[in-house]
């Protein structure tokens, strides 16, 4: 979308937020710009006078941190009767499966036809699913596109500057990301700071309060990592076994140790690729990459994401993926990152 476009769809989401009473928050899997922008969110509409309920299918314990997370309703969405708002706005979505459990029934969950929807994301979506979508691959975060929007409709309270700050140094990696730190973002994070976002407290919890079972897990992957070339690209990988360290899952933030600090830091590579096994044959997978776009490889695994950071969920064996990823390398042509 371009500006002026976003700019319509702004106006446009205001009207309807102005005439809407009541609202449900919905937040993708969890990592830092999903649960911060639900709770900046739920603020947002609390400063307008609105009633709103905030829900996640997941355990956000590691983000209890953050202002306001006792706000958080955790519930499997894929119960919550949808139906009693007149609003649903989600957040960090590409699509609205995305709000559920890994072992969900995709094809049981429906919308409800009788409420309108309001998607905020920073995501490439081939079919925007809501009502009203405030989408743009130019944001560093979900947060972003609610700064954009709300920014002179509420007060920046020292929790929602926080929450909106968190959001972003997570999803841009403390501003590593470069194809999403663009001037405007830094700009923000400056005018949040000023506003009394607990920069610090931010900082601390991403990047330096791992749990000893989380580092344990982190070095049982590094211990695996492996480099392999196919065709004219060379890349990196990693295996982490959650269930070898009492995990079901594995979240963006736990596996940044190896992600973002060891594996993508090789020299010489075009990408990194993390797989996470999981039950009932299903397999998350993470690529990363400062070289080449790794969103057409999310894509091809029927995930997505960004240029720089992408992924999927997908049920095959691994060596099934490892056979497709290969025939998929052999003709790829992944367009280089020139910023």
């Amino acid at each position: 979308m371009n500006q002026k476009e976003l700019a319509e769809i702004k106006q446009a989401i205001l009207k309807k937020v102005e005439e809407f009473d009541t609202f449900a928050c919905l937040v993708s899997d969890p990592d830092e710009d999903a649960i911060a922008s639900g709770l900046a969110m739920e603020e947002v509409l609390e400063q307008l006078g609105k009633n709103v309920k905030l829900y996640t299918s997941y355990d956000v314990e590691d983000y209890s941190y953050l202002p306001r997370s006792e706000k958080y309703i955790h519930q499997d969405i894929a119960s919550v009767d949808l139906s009693i708002f007149e609003c649903l706005i989600f957040l960090d979505c590409a699509s609205p499966e995305r709000v559920l459990l890994p072992h969900a029934r995709i094809e049981e969950f429906k919308l409800p036809d009788n409420v309108f929807v309001i998607n905020i994301d920073h995501h490439e979506t081939k079919e925007p699913f809501g009502d009203l979508n405030y989408i743009s691959t130019s944001l560093s975060s979900s947060s972003e596109g609610i700064y954009d929007i709300f920014k002179d409709k509420v007060k920046l309270t020292p929790s929602l500057s926080t929450n909106l700050l968190a959001a972003i140094i997570g999803d841009t990696d403390c501003f590593k990301h470069t194809a999403i730190t663009t001037p405007k973002t830094l700009r923000i994070a400056a005018d949040l700071i000023e506003n009394n976002a607990k920069h610090k407290l931010i900082i601390q919890n991403i990047f330096y309060s791992f749990a000893e079972k989380v580092v344990d897990l982190n070095i049982d992957a590094i211990k695996n990592i492996k480099v392999k070339q196919v065709g004219k690209y060379r890349y990196a990988y990693a295996t982490f076994n959650p269930k070898k360290f009492g995990f079901t899952d594995v979240t963006r933030d736990q596996r940044a140790l190896t992600q973002e600090n060891v594996i993508r830091t090789i020299k010489g590579i075009d990408f990194s690729i993390v797989i996470t096994p999981l039950e009932d044959g299903i397999i998350k997978l993470s690529f990363r990459s400062s070289n080449v776009y790794v969103r057409p490889i999310g894509e091809h695994f029927g995930g997505g994401g960004h240029n720089e950071a992408a992924g999927a969920t997908i049920n095959m064996t691994e060596k099934e993926f490892w056979q497709k990823l290969e025939k998929y390398l052999e003709t790829a042509e992944l367009p280089e990152i020139k910023n």
